[in-house]
């Protein structure tokens, strides 16, 4: 019974690394010179990296930008570490996400498109992602996320059916969105990372 027991502990603890780290983010990036060249949906895209970006981000809301037209994998609002840490001084259930407090200052959260640079920070933002939406389901702590990486633009686009330049279009569906390719990341309740950040 003992070597079943330990048997199905090993498919979960493996199970979990092989998801965490053997998934591929489908937008493939690869970063060639000074740019970083992704696959959304239709379009090869090609973004500039315009230097080093970072911070603790709470998350008003998440959603996944995989097989869309979007040169990213994840699209967040979220409010700065200096905004929220205001916030939850403010509104004691702030960090709750079944708090009426975050409705009402949502309008204030910025977004951001994140390009996870590897399969780990892939991992990470999906499991930031599974874990906003169970938990606007289930109610529990809000997550926030702390980032760095590289500040992206767009350079040039062009339509992997038939070659087309697309740079006008996809720079139109990413104008005043940051774009940020995440090195690495690491997603807690806000509790503890807007903590930690003010250290």
């Amino acid at each position: 019974m003992w070597k079943v027991v330990l048997l199905l502990l090993a498919v979960f603890v493996l199970g979990r690394f092989v998801v965490r780290y053997v998934r591929k983010s489908p937008l493939d990036p690869e970063v060639q010179g000074s740019e970083v060249v992704v696959q959304s949906q239709d379009d090869e895209v090609h973004l500039t990296r315009n230097g080093p970006v970072g911070g603790t981000y709470f998350v008003v809301d998440a959603k996944n930008e995989n097989w869309t037209d979007q040169p990213a994998d994840l699209r967040l609002q979220v409010l700065d570490k200096s905004s929220a840490a205001d916030y939850l001084r403010s509104y004691p259930d702030f960090h709750l996400y079944r708090s009426e407090s975050v409705a009402r200052v949502a309008g204030s959260a910025m977004p951001l498109e994140l390009v996870a640079a590897d399969r780990e920070t892939y991992g990470e933002l999906r499991d930031l992602l599974g874990d906003h939406e169970s938990r606007m389901s289930g109610g529990g702590e809000r997550l926030c996320i702390r980032l760095s990486g590289q500040a992206l633009s767009v350079a040039s686009a062009k339509s992997l059916e038939d070659d087309t330049d697309r740079t006008s279009y996809v720079a139109r569906l990413t104008a005043d969105v940051p774009i940020v390719y995440v090195e690495s990341a690491d997603v807690d309740d806000c509790v503890q990372l807007l903590a930690a950040a003010k250290h």
